[in-house]
This record gives structure tokens, sequence and C-alpha cells, in this order.
């Protein structure tokens, strides 16, 4: 058994997170730190060493699964970097891809010559992709981008099911690895918050090394979601923790981005009821954290400052909601930035109810643009807008794929919210809640790639 693999031996005794495990203390965080740092730097070379990086992503995830999965983080982390500092290279669209497809190579492969067990989701997931692309190939009016679009979400998504399944003894690597990612992107983000270059996209939304407020909302809320439970429900919290969580919150809030900040909120929500209903153990264990002295003293601090403050602490929401615009209403706002893209999906299912209008399609055939490759004529960007994921689902696929998709979802969660702590679940809630207002459940060439690698994270330990 490997260092890595003794230590995350016994890593479920509790029902909470190991409080005793210091991340920036274990050598892995360092080395991958070092990777992710170094890869950042050397984009800042210019387009041809970002080209480059892609090639060498490539060649490093056939090295094994564990750097398969490094690989595409950081594919996606070189897609999403902000353009005011770094340069993207040409064809990136195209790069991004042969990342995914060298990617599900190497992990097919290690799973068909070792004859290794599949998982169950794994197994969900390829009869939701088969089932959509039969009935995408009657409704779609796009087939080719449909079906596109279906085989790179099966590509991407079915590596990271099948590489986190077979490498899901490492815990502690994984712990590393992701906490490492959020470190060095917080940390070389939150200087911006002081320069023109960390609000490049619209000048006030606070976006760090990312490209957009947005997207950096969506990376920092699973993860801050995690360091937050960790700290809150263990005693053991060094500095070097503490102050990661507070840089993650303080760049959370300066993006001024909802959507991170609601699916947050959410995904602690769904993970306190998942807990209080099934998992009773784990429901004793948070009580008695809640109820010593130092927790009591601190929410008793809390709720006083929140009654006391009550008028300004509901100003400060609606600015939040409102992103400034004091001539809207809460609903108002909500109409205008999602409102009338689920109004849209939702016509077009009532519709078409049963098959959908097609997979990966937009609402409006009019307004959908698709880019494609000059030599072949193939599909390489088709992106639409849908504002909340199920109304998406039953749009595109109908009930017939809904169902399907409820049963991959299932099939995916069930584990995980048996038997994972309730860190490790508010994190991945937070990642499928982001969904409630950016539908990217389905985008692994965008972010999309983060949000399946944090599900796929989560579940190492059920």
């Amino acid at each position: 058994m490997s260092g890595v693999d003794s230590m995350a031996a016994g890593s479920n005794s509790s029902g909470l997170r190991r409080g005793g495990f210091d991340v920036f203390a274990h050598h892995d965080f360092w080395r991958s730190a070092t990777i992710i740092a170094v890869v950042l730097v050397l984009q800042l070379g210019g387009p041809l060493v970002a080209v480059l990086s892609y090639f060498g992503l490539c060649v490093w995830a056939f090295f094994g699964i564990r750097q398969s999965i490094e690989s595409l983080t950081l594919s996606w982390l070189l897609a999403f970097l902000n353009p005011g500092i770094f340069e993207s290279g040409f064809g990136e669209d195209v790069l991004r891809w042969i990342v995914i497809m060298a990617v599900f190579v190497r992990v097919g492969s290690a799973y068909f010559f070792s004859r290794r067990r599949v998982p169950y989701n794994w197994i969900a997931l390829t009869l939701f992709v088969l089932v959509v692309s039969m009935t995408s190939l009657f409704t779609s009016y796009a087939r080719d981008v449909s079906i596109l679009k279906l085989t790179m979400f099966y590509l991407g998504s079915s590596s990271i099911l099948l590489a986190f399944h077979a490498t899901r003894g490492r815990v502690r690597y994984w712990d590393s690895w992701f906490l490492a990612l959020f470190a060095v992107v917080v940390a070389a983000g939150l200087p911006l918050l002081f320069f023109p270059l960390g609000y490049v996209r619209n000048g006030w939304g606070f976006q760090g090394i990312l490209n957009h407020p947005q997207a950096y909302a969506l990376f920092l809320a699973p993860i801050t979601a995690r360091l937050t439970a960790t700290v809150v429900l263990h005693q053991k919290r060094s500095l070097a923790m503490m102050a990661l969580l507070s840089m993650g919150w303080i760049s959370l809030l300066a993006t001024r981005a909802r959507t991170g900040f609601v699916a947050l909120l959410m995904g602690l929500i769904v993970a306190l009821v998942v807990v209080a209903v099934f998992r009773p153990a784990v429901r004793r264990e948070i009580l008695r954290v809640l109820m010593r002295p130092i927790s009591l003293a601190f929410l008793l601090m809390l709720g006083g400052g929140l009654i006391l403050n009550a008028n300004l602490l509901q100003r400060e929401i609606q600015a939040f909601l409102l992103k400034g615009d004091d001539d809207m209403t809460v609903a108002e706002a909500f109409q205008d930035s999602r409102g009338r893209l689920i109004e849209r999906s939702w016509n077009n299912f009532e519709r078409n109810p049963v098959l959908g209008i097609g997979f990966g399609v937009a609402s409006d055939p009019t307004s959908f643009q698709i880019r494609r490759d000059p030599l072949f004529g193939l599909p390489v960007g088709a992106s639409v807008e849908k504002g909340l994921l199920l109304t998406a689902i039953l749009e595109e696929v109908g009930i017939v794929g809904s169902i399907f998709f409820g049963l991959m979802l299932f099939m995916i969660l069930r584990p995980l919210l048996r038997r994972s702590p309730l860190p490790m679940i508010w994190m991945a809630l937070t990642a499928i809640c982001v969904n409630v207002g950016e539908s990217v459940f389905f985008a692994v060439g965008g972010m999309g790639l983060f949000m399946w690698l944090i599900i796929g994270y989560a579940g190492v330990e059920a």
C-alpha cells in the first residue's frame, strides 16, 4: 500500500471530516501547489506556450489515472484564465477536447486491460447518453451538434467517474490537489482586488485570475463550502486553513455573482436535510459541536448582531442580489437575468413534452450560433444559455430523457450522500446547485468540467 493510500485508510471513521489532517503540512499539497503555480507562470509566455501546454497535458495524462485527473483540472484552468493577464493560444476549443479524449483513452484502456469492475454510476451515465442520443436523432434541429455534444459530455464525465472510482483510496492526495488548486488561484488573484486587472470583464465584479466574475464565483463556491464546514465542525484549525477560508469568502463576495453564493447556501440547506433524515450519526455529531460553549456563544452573538442590524442587513442583501441596480426589485432582477430563459425553456417543453427539442440546442433556433472547424466543417463551439438545469433538461430531452437523467444523478449521488462526511456532501451539492442559476452540468468543455471534477472528488470517500 502506498503512503497516500495508507494514510487514507480509516478516513471514514468519523461521520464528519478528518479533523486531525492538516493538508498544509502534507508534502503532496506543496507538490501540487508547485505544479499548478509553474503551469500558471508559464502561461505568461504567450499563445505558443498555451498551445504547447495543452499538448503537454495530453502526454501527462498517459502517465497514469491520477495524472489524467490532474490533466483535466489544468486544462480547465488554462481555458478560464484572465485575458487581461494571459494570452490564449490558437485553437484552444479543439485542444481542450484533445485533452479530454486523451484522458478517456488512458482511463478507458486501464479499465479494459485490467478488467476492473466499472461503477454503477457509470452504467447509469452510459444508459442516459444512449437514450438521449436516440431521441435527439429524431427531435434535434441540429443533429450533428446534439450528437457531438453528447459524445463530448460522455467522454469527459465518464472519464472523471471512472478515474475517481479507480483512485478512491487516495483521499488525502485529492484533498491536497484540489485545496492546492484553490489556494494558488485565490492567493494569486487576491492582490488584484485593488487593481483594474481584477475587474477586466465588466469593471465591477471581481474575477481574480479567471476570465469572468461568474466563473470565479462558481469555482470558489464548492471548495469554500467544504473549507467552511471543516473549520466549523472541527476543533483543530490551523492558521493557514483559516487564512485560506477568509480569502475564499472575501473573493466570493467580491465577485458580486449571485449564482455562486446562492448555490453555496442551497447546497448547505440540502446537505443538512440529507444529514437530518438519512444520517443520524452525523446529525448527533453536529448537534454535539453546536452545543459546545464556544459554538453557543458564537451563535448568540451572530443572532444578536443580525437582529440589531436587520435593516442594514436587508439593504446589503438586496444590493448584492440586484448588483447595485436600485431601480429594480429582486423579482424583476431574477426575471431579467434568468426568468426569461426559464420561461422560454418551459414553453418549449410544453410543446414537446415527451422527447424534447434535442440535446444541447438553443431554445430559439435563430439565436443558435455554431462555430465550425474550417477544415472539416465539424462544430467546435455552440454555446447556449439556459437559466435552470431542471427546465433545460425537460426542454431538451423531454420526460423520457429526464427519467434517465434522474436515475443517473441518483446513482452518482447515492453513495456520496450515504457515506461521505458532511463537508464533502456540502461541496458536491453546491456544485450541483450551481445549475439552479447557471446550467453548466453538461458543459464539460467549459465550467461543467470543474463541477464534474468536484463531484468526483467528493465521492472518493463514498
